[in-house]
C-alpha cells in the first residue's frame, strides 16, 4: 500500500507536457509486394493481374487490366509470407 500511495503521489507533481511536434515523421512505407500475389501497376498504381509464376527463374509475370502495361518482378524483390500452423 505504501508503494501505491508514494506512486500516486509522485505522479501528481508531474504535469509535464511532451512536445512532439519537433519530432521527425517517419515517411510512409512502399507498398509491399508479397511473392505469389499480384502488386498494384508501377505505370498508373490500379491492381495488377498476376499472369504467370516461372519457378525455375523465381520471377512473377504481371499485368495491368486497366493500362495494359506488363512487368516482371523477381522474388528478390518480394516479400515472403510465411503462415503459422
Amino acid at each position: 500500500m505504501d508503494r501505491l500511495k508514494a506512486a500516486e503521489e509522485a505522479r501528481e507533481g508531474t504535469d509535464e507536457v511532451i512536445d512532439l511536434t519537433d519530432d521527425v515523421q517517419a515517411e510512409p512505407a512502399e507498398p509491399t509486394v508479397i511473392w505469389g500475389r499480384p502488386s498494384k501497376c508501377p505505370a498508373c498504381g490500379e491492381n495488377g493481374y498476376l499472369d504467370r509464376i516461372d519457378l525455375v527463374r523465381r520471377t512473377m509475370y504481371q499485368h495491368c487490366p486497366a493500362c495494359m502495361h506488363r512487368w516482371d518482378i523477381h522474388e528478390s524483390e518480394t516479400v515472403r509470407l510465411i503462415e503459422k500452423k
